[in-house]
């Protein structure tokens, strides 16, 4: 037995049980979150929700119910359009007239957004000259997500301790049901970058709240007049005041949508060119792209030779070695899944059995979705240009962004499976 060979597929499979032990690791960690946030106190004062709109999400009509449906009753919602086609805001009006609380809604015209920051902050902005004097939290959420009617009292409720100065909740892409090769490999990713991103307290503002005191004195709406994201900025941001960043367990949100292989291969880079540019912690995921890269290149060397020399003896070593990895990070996947499901009621319900089709789906995609890390954190060390949603950006630094190109949000299609501006 050539000892390369043997080594390559004790790696692989090692490397599938260490990402095992931090599921188990992130198991543990939620469920000791999840009783902090039950302690936290659940007084709040008058709030403000900001949401950017852009193009006719399937989801709108949902979320804006349960937006309007909170159980705090002291908020006001500010959804700015962008309108570049001019029916947004009347579809949106349309779907809000029939709510007995569509009083909580105004709804603004992104108008001209500015060209040296990401088209929803722009968006923000707006909503932000129209925020009430007497609003002291600032709340904010993605038009693809479908908030629990207690969802607005969770968010803030971390904000009662003055060392917390943002809240946030994160994302958990669910499965459809279906073998669909883009929605399963970003299933894949998500499940590992949840874990960091959770253990980090890495922003998301598809479910974030913070003070509008430390909001203003961290000069926050400055900022997003520089950035391509409203999020990326407030760790930062918040540090210079000793202000710390509070990941909230039942804020994690289920996304249950379809997506192509297409998309989600440029939602990988997008999503790794901002962590470059904002998070500390994505030294991590290069020094983890650097070695999964490394690891899937001797492996395939080591196939590719023991086939070519008739090796069978090696083939099989090399086949149980990446079986038994394959099977370390489906049952993995598995325990961060489960995890998730036991954050919140709400998650709970909406992460539903899978088909076997599915779960053999997740096996024989690892590699897949290993190979795609590895090329999209490549791409997001050189991207200086993304296109996202019918918006062409240049960005050159975490602060200097140029808009070149916006097109309405429904041509060609786009705007179809990526939500929020």
């Amino acid at each position: 037995m050539d000892s390369l060979t043997l080594g390559a597929a004790i790696v692989y499979a090692l490397f599938g049980l260490a990402h095992w032990i931090a599921a188990i690791y992130f198991s543990v960690w939620l469920k000791k979150q999840a009783r902090k946030a039950c302690d936290a106190p659940k007084k709040a004062g008058p709030i403000a929700v900001l949401v950017a709109a852009r193009g006719f999400d399937p989801s709108l009509a949902e979320m804006l119910k349960g937006l309007m449906n909170q159980t705090h009753n002291d908020y006001e919602i500010h959804l700015v359009a962008d309108d570049s086609d001019g029916e947004l805001l009347q579809h949106v009006q349309e779907l809000t007239a029939a709510s007995a609380n569509s009083n909580r809604l105004q709804l603004h015209s992104l108008g001209t957004p500015l060209e040296t920051c990401g088209l929803k902050n722009s968006a923000l902005l707006q909503a932000l000259k129209h925020v009430s004097a007497n609003v002291e939290l600032l709340a904010m959420i993605d038009t693809d997500i479908i908030p629990p009617s207690d969802w607005l009292g969770k968010v803030v409720r971390p904000l009662a301790d003055s060392n917390i100065g943002v809240a946030t909740g994160g994302q958990w892409f669910e499965p459809s049901g279906r073998f669909e090769l883009g929605t399963l490999i970003r299933c894949l990713w998500n499940a590992a970058a949840i874990v960091p991103t959770a253990l980090f307290a890495n922003p998301w503002a598809g479910s974030l709240a913070i003070r509008r005191s430390d909001f203003d004195r961290a000069k926050i709406a400055d900022l997003w007049t520089r950035t391509i994201v409203d999020d990326g900025p407030l760790p930062e941001a918040m540090r210079k005041f000793g202000l710390q960043m509070r990941f909230v367990p039942d804020l994690i949100m289920v996304n249950g949508e379809s997506c192509s292989l297409s998309f989600v291969t440029n939602y990988l880079a997008r999503m790794l060119s901002w962590s470059r540019l904002y998070e500390t912690s994505f030294r991590n995921t290069l020094g983890h792209a650097i070695i999964t890269s490394a690891l899937l290149l001797l492996v395939l060397f080591c196939f590719i030779r023991a086939v070519v020399t008739g090796q069978v003896t090696e083939i099989g070593t090399l086949v149980l070695g990446v079986a038994a990895g394959l099977a370390f990070y489906v049952i993995a996947f598995a325990i961060v899944r489960s995890a998730i499901s036991g954050s919140s009621d709400w998650a709970r319900d909406r992460i539903r059995e899978q088909s076997v089709a599915v779960w053999v789906g997740l096996a024989l995609l690892v590699p897949v979705t290993q190979a795609l890390f590895c090329i999209s954190t490549c791409r997001a060390l050189l991207l200086r240009r993304i296109s996202w949603r019918n918006v062409t950006y240049e960005i050159r630094g975490p602060e200097d962004v140029r808009l070149l190109a916006n097109q309405p949000a429904g041509s060609n299609g786009a705007g179809k499976q990526a939500r929020s501006v």
